[in-house]
């Protein structure tokens, strides 16, 4: 590995001080294009001058949008997209060819976080909902999805998802922290899949530590998610959102003891973890762990190469093969923080904002030989037969003086303090002001959320779980007061993506203890139960057997077989069927 700059010489996120670089974003191409955002009040990109000597400028263009502290930065396609923590949540798109801004987009609240995919993007909001907007091509305006929005949950959203279903639409994916449940949404119709709760026992420590999602991935199917709580181990569980199975990661050899995850990545084979006491971590086809002088604040797997990068407290920057073999290692002056990968090497953003490029070389032909080699002599490889087998692999005790991170950040130009910035353990106040603090919900909140779910399977409370109050007229008749809680029923069911007569790809089920909820429409894809609806459920007109919530759900299930069955239970007579 080589740095790409001299030390001193690289990009700097900010100008006017020290300010870590957390956020990074680049093409898939070299030279790349580099976009960054972090502790500071903006948002940078740096374009390659050109192919033969290769220089980066910046895009003055992007300091129009200078003042307030950028969440996340993404490419996608021909846009460069950046989301705010503006109480107001803006996202701005740039053409990366000519850098002229396209579109900014609105959240309406302080944006969490921020998912891009194909032609759909999604922000989670510290209010609790989320806003999905979509367009219809290239060089199209992107407009809102859902009207109202997703209103999930009365906590931020940390982990909002977009990915391609099988069928080549896009899906989004969930996790609402105060109820600790996964919802699935297909876009190609806005309509609600299923939602899935998370296992543990509710109120105790391991359901808290399970609840709390520090990192989430999806790819293809498959979500993996990486949580955590103080005083508990943390959690790795792997879920197929569509035909909803998974389960927990047994693995205590690697996280029985382990404290705050830092840094995780998955490609839908291979998770890696990084932690705050230097352990880093792989899950997969070889399970292994290895300790590091330095907490693990970055990682990031390269599977064509069937490699993976870590960027550790100690001011260093490791590559590794897929078992656990360390293949090189370079020092570069400051602590990386975030890595973003492409085909031929690694951008690094630092502690203090400096934004550096790294040159990975050839892949090695023979890494199995190298693995073979450092098991011959130390106790800490994984290649051994029988470690491979196991899933358990010896490693190397932790370090006694692990280096921790040191970030810079500068809110000087947010707060109006002139002391608000420079080392955020030095100006926790300040830096709080700034960066708004994690939620973490507590054994108790998860016992609560685990019982109020439960009270609404068996049909108690459900206006008041899933419906916003809404206020009435002061003087109603009685029809009238039982019209307007239907029309908001309805309307909670319309946000959440559960209107009345929706009809899915597949069959779906509801749990056992939703049975005492009312009958359910006849209709195998949908979910609705007629104690839940706005409206009472018809027969089918001929044979009287089966009903309806809706009268598209009664004309879907007629094309999809009841018009081969309906004759038959005709014939049955009214009690068969």
């Amino acid at each position: 590995m080589e740095a790409f700059f001299e030390r001193g010489s690289g990009l700097r996120l900010w100008a006017s001080g020290d300010a870590a670089a957390t956020q990074l974003a680049i093409t898939q191409t070299w030279p790349p294009i580099i976009a960054a955002a972090g502790l500071a009040p903006c948002v940078r990109a740096w374009t390659p001058s050109s192919e033969v000597k290769t220089e980066f400028e910046p895009v003055a263009e992007l300091r129009e949008a200078d003042g307030p502290r950028f969440v996340s930065v993404a490419m996608q396609d021909e846009l460069m997209i950046a989301a705010d923590a503006s109480p107001s949540g803006h996202i701005f798109l740039w053409d990366v060819h000519s850098w002229r801004r396209v579109q900014a987009l609105e959240a309406g609240a302080e944006i969490s976080c921020l998912s891009v995919c194909s032609n759909h993007i999604a922000a989670g909001t510290v209010s609790g909902y989320v806003r999905v907007w979509r367009r219809a091509g290239a060089g199209k305006e992107f407009l809102p999805l859902f009207d109202p929005d997703l209103q999930l949950d009365g906590k931020p959203l940390y982990n909002v998802r977009l990915g391609p279903a099988p069928d080549g639409s896009c899906m989004l994916v969930v996790h609402s922290l105060g109820k600790n449940r996964i919802g699935v949404w297909r876009l190609t119709n806005g309509k609600l899949v299923h939602t899935l709760g998370l296992p543990g026992t509710p109120g105790d420590a391991a359901a808290a530590a399970a609840a709390n999602v520090m990192y989430s991935f999806l790819v293809g199917n498959v979500l993996a998610l990486v949580s955590w709580a103080q005083g508990s181990s943390p959690v790795v569980q792997l879920l197929d959102v569509l035909s909803r199975q998974g389960s927990v990661l047994e693995a205590p050899d690697r996280l029985a003891g382990r404290p705050r995850p830092l840094s995780a990545d998955f490609d839908g084979s291979t998770l890696v973890v990084g932690f705050q006491d230097g352990a880093l971590c792989a899950f997969g086809f070889k399970g292994w762990i290895r300790f590091l002088p330095g907490a693990v604040g970055a990682v990031r797997l390269l599977p064509e190469r069937q490699q993976l990068l870590c960027g550790c407290a100690d001011n260093t920057i490791r590559l590794w093969s897929l078992a656990g073999t360390q293949l090189a290692q370079l020092d570069l002056g400051f602590q990386p923080v975030t890595i973003a990968a492409f085909d031929v090497g690694a951008v690094v953003g630092s502690h203090t904002g400096d934004v550096q490029i790294v040159t990975l070389g050839a892949a090695p032909e023979n890494v199995e030989e190298a693995e073979d080699e450092q098991a011959g002599g130390s106790s800490s490889s994984s290649s051994s037969s029988a470690g491979v087998a196991s899933g358990l692999t010896p490693s190397r005790s932790p370090h006694a003086n692990v280096a921790q991170y040191d970030l810079h950040f500068d809110a000087r130009g947010v707060l109006s303090d002139p002391s608000a910035f420079g080392p955020a353990r030095l100006r926790q106040h300040s830096y709080e002001k700034f960066v708004r603090p994690r939620v973490f919900v507590t054994a108790a909140e998860v016992a609560e959320a685990s019982a109020t779910s439960a009270a609404a399977a068996l049909g108690k409370e459900a206006e008041s779980i899933a419906m916003p109050a809404i206020p009435l007229p002061v003087s109603m008749s009685p029809g009238e007061e039982e019209a307007a809680l239907a029309a908001a029923r309805q309307q909670a069911q319309r946000k959440m993506g559960e209107e009345t007569g929706v009809a899915r790809g597949a069959a779906v089920e509801l749990s056992s203890s939703s049975a005492s909820m009312g009958q359910r429409c006849s209709n195998p894809t949908c979910l609705v139960r007629e104690r839940l609806g706005a409206a009472v459920f018809r027969r089918c007109g001929a044979c009287k057997q089966r009903r309806y919530c809706s009268a598209h759900c009664q004309r879907t299930h007629w094309r999809d077989g009841h018009s081969k069955e309906c004759a038959q239970l005709l014939a049955r007579g009214p009690m068969q069927g």
